[in-house]
């Protein structure tokens, strides 16, 4: 049987939260780009309820991604340029020393 939208919207969901958030942004995108295409309004009460999940889904997409990406940048911020002294050098991208052995 086809998967309805906001199925699909929750697989999505549930597909960033298990280590691919980057699908949450992709189906945020690609949501509101179809709701700019010329499509009729639903009618009947099913096809409103399905419209009214998805867009709960896609919601959840859009927080979520914006929950991620904040804490992705806040690690790199603290631990990889403000804290460096504070946490051991496996923690990192770039050694302190590097430096000397790349000329970089």
């Amino acid at each position: 049987a086809a998967l309805t939208n906001d199925e699909i919207s929750k697989r999505f969901y549930f597909g960033g939260l298990f280590g691919l958030p980057w699908l949450w942004i992709v189906h945020s995108l690609h949501w509101h780009g179809k709701q700019n295409d010329d499509v009729p309004p639903p009618d009947n009460d099913r096809d409103l309820e399905i419209a009214r999940m998805e867009h709960m889904w896609v919601k959840r997409c859009q927080n979520s991604a914006i929950m991620a990406t904040a804490a992705w940048i806040i690690w790199i911020l603290l631990i990889q340029v403000f804290l460096t002294e504070s946490f051991p050098s496996s923690w990192f991208v770039r050694q302190t020393d590097s430096s000397e052995a790349t000329g970089w």
